[in-house]
């Protein structure tokens, strides 16, 4: 389909003699042809890492292309260095499959012109909307693969898994890569065209290759191989912008397939990455389990209160609301290693304020904290009382 869709991208620039570039609804660049005329440097940007800022994809929504029918002519801004543009949107009744761009400068776009992008604009549109229509087919036949491979039943997990690594899907021999994309909650409707716009997007297809796409256990898992290397920090980039396109996604985990792993462990675990990506905001919406580090240590574990409580049961008294600043002086300090001077910078106190608190906290829970496992059990159940802050 890209094959075909950059030809058709290519026709249409040469019959215009003007840049011409496709996005898909993530607004993640499909194809675009050669320069010509008036280019600015959003335009080079986007072609040589295959998405745009997210600034400017911010900028061009406000002018409503999300929901127009007609081309939207959209000014020059010099805080981004954007020449004017038009989006002509790729719909197709109520289905918008993406946007088709003109640099409207040098000369501008005449309404002839104008008229011919718009043909070419139903071209591509027809494309799209068919190539759809396959990806809808084959979630289809992914659903019911994806409920047997992370199901209970061995037999038909077998089976699946056969499936899965056939040579009509991933291949002979695929170690997994297993996302799970989780969503706000929300009506059926808009979790139904969020999914949707993800198990349809181009951009992810590209970027992954084959893979299959299908709602498992209130998530969007989405099952690729595993390449020989973590994923690099782009190619995490380009995931979530795509996924997060469909505005109710929240976050995704990503899980490698371990040897010797059940896909439904590999899925288990990249579940968990994504509701860790999506309550500590130093994941910022995507983790890898790989690099979940000390957050691996609460997997399987509720998170609530009594769980933190039990995690350490010395430590109950500390984690009561009235002495919450006491309780992040001590997770401060653990994460600091137990370095006085690193704890103080960090809570912008005074060193003799810090003995204060800790005397305190030692009153009031004794010094069970202080080493070996008691520490490490100390610094678990701070860490889901505090910074989760979870309901009793």
């Amino acid at each position: 389909m890209l094959d075909e869709l950059q030809q058709l991208v290519d026709d249409l620039a040469t019959e215009l003699q003007r840049s011409v570039a496709v996005d898909d609804v993530a607004i993640q660049l499909l194809a675009a042809s050669a320069h010509y005329g008036a280019i600015d440097p959003p335009r080079i940007d986007s072609v040589l890492a295959r998405r745009a800022d997210a600034a400017i994809v911010a900028h061009v929504r406000t002018f409503g292309i999300d929901h127009a029918v007609d081309p939207v002519h959209i000014p020059d801004s010099a805080e981004l260095r954007t020449l004017p543009r038009i989006a002509v949107p790729l719909r197709d009744g109520s289905d918008l499959y993406g946007f088709l761009w003109l640099i409207d400068a040098d000369p501008p776009v005449t309404p002839s012109e104008l008229t011919m992008a718009t043909k070419g604009a139903r071209a591509i549109t027809e494309l799209l909307r068919h190539n759809a229509a396959e990806l809808d087919d084959l979630q289809a036949q992914d659903t019911p693969l994806l409920a047997g491979l992370f199901g209970d039943d061995r037999e038909r997990r077998d089976a699946a898994l056969a499936a899965v690594t056939g040579p009509d899907r991933l291949g002979a021999g695929a170690s997994l890569r297993i996302a799970a994309i989780r969503f706000r909650d929300g009506d059926d409707d808009t979790a139904e065209a969020a999914r949707h716009a993800v198990t349809r997007s181009v951009a992810l297809r590209q970027l992954i290759g084959p893979a299959l796409v299908a709602p498992v256990g209130g998530y969007l898992a989405v099952v690729s191989r595993a390449g020989p290397r973590p994923p690099s920090a782009a190619w995490r980039e380009r995931f979530w912008s795509t996924a997060r396109a469909a505005e109710p996604a929240l976050a995704v985990g990503l899980a490698d397939q371990l040897p010797g792993e059940s896909p439904a462990a590999s899925f288990a675990r990249a579940a968990y990455a994504a509701d860790v990506a999506q309550r500590v905001g130093e994941f910022d919406g995507f983790a890898c389990w790989s690099e979940l580090g000390a957050w691996q240590l609460l997997f399987g574990l509720p998170w609530t209160a009594a769980t933190a409580r039990e995690l350490h049961p010395p430590l109950a008294p500390l984690l009561r609301p009235e002495h919450r600043l006491l309780a992040t002086t001590l997770l401060t300090y653990l994460d600091s290693g137990g370095d006085a001077a690193a704890t103080v910078a960090a809570l912008h106190i005074h060193r003799t304020t810090l003995y204060y608190r800790m005397d305190k906290i030692r009153d009031l829970v004794g010094s069970s904290w202080s080493s070996g496992t008691g520490r490490l059990g100390a610094h678990a159940a701070l860490v889901l009382a505090t910074r989760l802050a979870p309901a009793s």
